[in-house]
């Protein structure tokens, strides 16, 4: 389970990645939409990123809860997981890089 913060740090739901290969089950579960939380508007690992990406004006978008924490570990801090809705990146940001991201 993975904590998602909202951009003033609070944890506002949770996600989850299945280890299984069933391709009948979800790869990624999350906490179901509410008022204080909206899969649209909460990017997870944004809080964490914001300073790197203000300070670089540069951020790295990726796919996955382990893909943010394997740039985090690996000392990238201008990352967050990419928007289900395109996201203006500029907010942060006047660069963006959208790694090739398979589906």
């Amino acid at each position: 389970m993975f904590p998602v913060h909202n951009i003033s740090g609070r944890i506002v739901a949770f996600g989850g990645r299945t280890l299984r290969t069933d391709k009948t089950v979800a790869k990624y579960q999350n906490s179901p939409e509410s008022e204080i939380y909206s899969k649209k508007r909460e990017l997870y690992g944004l809080f964490f990123a914001k300073k790197a990406i203000q300070q670089y004006d540069f951020a790295i978008m990726v796919e996955g809860y382990t893909d943010v924490i394997s740039m985090h570990q690996a000392g990238w801090r201008m990352w967050w997981l990419r928007p289900v809705h395109p996201l203006r990146p500029n907010r942060f940001a006047c660069s963006a890089v959208l790694p090739g991201i398979s589906r």
